[in-house]
């Protein structure tokens, strides 16, 4: 019998480690005046896959490539914005995204403002 399931909610879904932001990677490069540290021209969700299953490097390290550039208000909207239209698309109706703020406060901004 063929399944008729199909995945409308998403739980406990890392923010800052999600494909969601692959689209919009160079772009938050851009803003936050940081070197790209991929391939413009390569597979740059397989670079990321690659990355976080290396395990020589630890998991902060890892995630500093997309925590690093998730430091303003105007960096952190545009990757919420990003998320909620992706995952929309997606067909989910209710996703739970999660970010480690203290990871998100190096310009200013508190923990509470990355939380808002």
């Amino acid at each position: 019998m063929a399944s008729c399931w199909s995945q409308k909610a998403l739980l406990h879904d890392h923010l800052d480690g999600s494909a969601t932001l692959v689209p919009i990677l160079p772009h938050l490069f851009e803003l936050s005046g940081k070197k790209y540290p991929f391939n413009p021209n390569g597979d740059i969700q397989g670079d990321m896959v690659n990355l976080f299953k290396d395990p020589q490097i630890d998991l902060v390290r890892k995630f500093s490539n997309t925590t690093g550039i998730m430091q303003s208000r105007e960096t952190l909207s545009l990757v919420a914005q990003n998320y909620v239209c992706v995952r929309a698309q997606q067909g989910l109706e209710y996703c739970e995204a999660t970010v480690a703020p203290q990871y998100h406060v190096f310009e200013g901004l508190t923990e509470k403002d990355v939380i808002e």
